[in-house]
């Protein structure tokens, strides 16, 4: 009879590029491009003048910095490494000379490991009933009939006053 068992860590889950929630640094980083003004024809700078520097450099502190970007998230279990849990039982027989009879047994367990699965902005099944009602605006007749709460109170004006332009929400 032998057997065996274990314990194996991997690179933790975000970190190792399943959901790239650790790996941002929004005013923090640059990554300028220099392009040749007619195609390639001439280079976009040369090398005897040195690095361009026409470009932000970090720190960049903006409210804008992210506007028009995807949503990022940091999970719950991201940061923690996953591990692997790795077991195998086996038994060797041998039943007359040279005719050896051998089961093995091998399993593998996974705890913690990431997915790119988690949408953190799905919506509740439970308001698929709305219907139509889930495009209206907040402060549509219909949404505050259904009593459907603003974010908080008298956003819609508040939004007006920081944006510096009317919109509606």
């Amino acid at each position: 009879m032998h057997g065996g068992y274990g314990i194996y860590y991997g690179p933790g889950n975000a970190d190792a590029g399943l959901r790239q929630s650790q790996s941002f640094g929004f005013g923090f980083n640059a990554s300028p491009v220099f392009a040749s003004p007619n195609n390639g024809v001439t280079p976009a700078f040369n090398w005897d003048s040195g690095f361009p520097q026409n470009y932000v450099r970090p720190p960049d502190i903006s409210p804008t910095v992210v506007n028009g970007s995807a949503v990022t998230m940091i999970g719950a279990g991201d940061g923690r490494p996953p591990y692997f849990q790795n077991w195998s039982v086996g038994v060797q027989h041998e039943l007359i000379a040279n005719l050896l009879v051998e089961a093995d047994y091998v399993g593998v367990k996974g705890t913690r490991l990431g997915t790119a699965l988690i949408q953190p902005n799905e919506l509740n099944p439970s308001y698929l009933s709305l219907g139509n009602l889930l495009t209206a605006p907040v402060t549509s007749a219909a949404a505050q009939a259904a009593g459907i709460p603003l974010p908080y109170p008298g956003s819609p004006a508040r939004w007006r006053r920081h944006c510096g332009r009317s919109r509606s929400i």
